[in-house]
């Protein structure tokens, strides 16, 4: 079984603002990063996962996410640029 991605409500809006060709760039990135047997070596673990536990990071952009390990799952919570994602909190 693959890894999948979903969006929640709050990433859709979010990446819904942004410009097409940034959502053309982050979506051909993810699909990069799930064609691969583990998408997690992309990702990298947050230092104080107090809500979030991991992200990616696709250029300016930071990708917050959660997973579930049984069903190979990752939770898209947020996406947003790097020097505002993390006020989120």
């Amino acid at each position: 079984m693959s890894w999948k991605y979903i969006f929640r409500k709050k990433a859709i809006k979010s990446f819904s603002k942004l410009d097409k060709k940034i959502q053309e760039r982050i979506i051909k990135k993810l699909d990069f990063y799930f064609a691969s047997e583990n998408p997690l070596q992309y990702a990298e673990r947050l230092t104080d996962p107090k809500i979030w536990t991991y992200r990616f990071r696709i250029w300016e952009y930071r990708l917050v996410f959660d997973i579930d390990e049984e069903g190979k799952l990752i939770i898209l919570l947020v996406i947003d640029v790097r020097w505002s994602v993390y006020k989120e909190v």
